[in-house]
């Protein structure tokens, strides 16, 4: 029996999702938006926004930031994380977990599908994020 490839994909996928998320926790836009592809499509509360630049990207990554800090957010904790391998450069994750205030209460949960591609230099980024519980 031989061993299926697309785990290992799927590991890779998961790998830089998780560098993502450990950026995203330190709210560095420049770091932060390495992750990302440009232009970026994103979708929440039923709007499209699509950043076309890298400093659309930082910007974007801001501004989610700016408004998690009026709400007194202090971290992100991940539940549960999916991946699925669309083909050997594209794939999408869900990624499902808790929000919590400076005082480690829980805030709310979110619920994120990003689409994912593989660029020329084989590193995963993400290319469509879709809030599947809102967004702020």
């Amino acid at each position: 029996m031989s061993a299926n490839p697309t785990v290992g994909v799927e590991n890779t996928i998961g790998a830089a999702y998780d560098d993502y998320f450990a950026d995203f926790q330190r709210q560095d836009a420049l770091v932060a938006a390495d992750h990302f592809t440009v232009p970026l499509s994103r979708v929440a509360n039923g709007r499209i926004t699509v950043a076309a630049t890298r400093a659309d990207v930082e910007a974007m990554l801001t501004s989610i930031w700016a408004s998690l800090a009026t709400r007194r957010y202090g971290r992100s904790a991940l539940a549960d994380r999916t991946v699925t391998v669309l083909d050997e450069r594209c794939a999408q994750l869900r990624a499902r977990g808790t929000r919590y205030d400076l005082t480690d209460d829980p805030m709310e949960d979110f619920d994120v599908l990003y689409t994912l591609v593989r660029g020329a230099d084989d590193r995963w980024r993400i290319a469509v994020i879709t809030s599947l519980t809102g967004g702020r």
